[in-house]
């Protein structure tokens, strides 16, 4: 037999034998998967699987936790000065000192006041001993004048003479008194109890009128001063009693003004809020939040977050124990979150008023899964 018949031959019997053998695989790897297909299936049926529910009730709503920033204020805050200008002869305070209202804080020399009010006194001295000789004289005239040895027109000199002397002594009293003042106005002092923020002067230098020296902040008492927005300002009234949150701090506060403009850059109106403490741990400056708590209406259901599974499309699921006959099978419901917080979900969808909401082992179940209710949470 020729070579060319021979390789073809051969040929021809290599590729039966492979298909042959590539038939026998298909048929025992379908007969595999069929039996593994009827195991599952029996292992469906005949696996224990315990998961814990909670019997889901029906909400009216939900409430929003929402967080307004603010800021921590002196109840009152002064720049002091003197109301003339002067040499500072005396500071006596230091910033962060304490100081209490009526306490001499600063002193401008007053020595040109001090000249001047020794003149005024020596003038008043002078002025009181011509009144006296005046009105002696007066009486004498008023004498003369009963015997008809003056004329009337002399005796009104001398009372004019005592009425200018009064007027004149009336006038040096009236400057001594200015000059008085401003001998107390050369002291400086706490209009309130304070505390000082900013020393702005030194000893020795000259300071104009109404110059600030000192800062003084009030210790005593604190404001928060807390943005809301338009829609949330109802909400309050003056005298309403809230709590403020200062760090790990919470504080009691009263409403004691909302103010009548917005805030151009923020767009909200503040609200002044007195911070009600016999010793406030808080400082100029601290941030404070007001936590307020928003009705929303909404019809759903609260489940936890760790019962909830991906769903299609980008929904989520809810597995539900649902009853049949003597038994429970697993139900997957598609939902819709509405809201949710750090371990709960506000939902709605395809579940009703008393389904029992798989919480725990949801993770071993598939829809139709048999499955043995361990308890029910309410």
């Amino acid at each position: 037999m020729p070579t060319k018949f021979k390789r073809l031959i051969t040929s021809s019997l290599v590729a039966g034998g492979i298909m042959l053998a590539g038939g026998l695989l298909a048929n025992q790897i379908a007969i595999d998967e069929s039996r593994g297909s009827a195991a599952v299936g029996a292992s469906l049926k005949a696996q224990n699987i315990v998961v814990g529910v909670q019997k889901l009730q029906q909400e009216t709503g939900y409430n929003i936790s929402r967080e307004f920033l603010g800021r921590v204020e002196a109840g009152r805050r002064s720049a002091v000065g003197f109301e003339l200008s002067g040499k500072i002869v005396s500071l006596e305070f230091d910033e962060g000192d304490k100081v209490a209202q009526g306490e001499i804080l600063a002193v401008v020399d007053t020595e040109r006041f001090e000249s001047q009010l020794t003149e005024l006194d020596a003038e008043k001295e002078r002025l009181v001993a011509q009144l006296e000789l005046a009105e002696i004289q007066v009486e004498r005239r008023k004498s003369l004048l009963e015997e008809k040895s003056i004329s009337v027109e002399e005796y009104d000199e001398f009372r004019t003479k005592v009425s200018e002397l009064k007027a004149s002594l009336r006038l040096v009293e009236a400057r001594t008194d200015s000059l008085s003042l401003e001998i107390d106005k050369s002291t400086l002092r706490a209009p309130f109890d304070a505390v000082v923020q900013t020393r702005y002067i030194d000893e020795g230098a000259v300071v104009s009128q109404g110059q600030s020296v000192f800062e003084l902040l009030e210790d005593s008492v604190f404001e928060a001063r807390i943005g809301l927005p338009r829609r949330f300002i109802d909400n309050y009234s003056l005298g309403d009693r809230i709590p403020i949150m200062a760090g790990d701090l919470v504080l009691s506060g009263k409403v004691k003004a909302l103010l009548p403009a917005f805030t151009a850059n923020t767009r909200t109106v503040q609200m002044v809020v007195e911070l009600y403490q016999p010793t406030v741990p808080v400082r100029e400056g601290d941030l404070v939040v007001l936590s307020h708590q928003e009705r929303v209406d909404a019809q759903g259901f609260w489940i936890p977050l760790s019962s909830m599974t991906d769903g299609v499309r980008g929904l989520w699921s809810v597995y539900v124990a649902h009853p049949t006959n003597d038994s429970f099978h697993a139900q997957r419901r598609e939902i819709e979150v509405i809201h949710k917080t750090q371990s709960l979900a506000f939902v709605r969808g395809m579940i009703d008023e008393g389904d029992l909401a798989i919480l725990s082992g949801n993770h071993k179940v598939v829809p139709g899964l048999e499955i043995e209710v361990a308890d029910e949470g309410v």
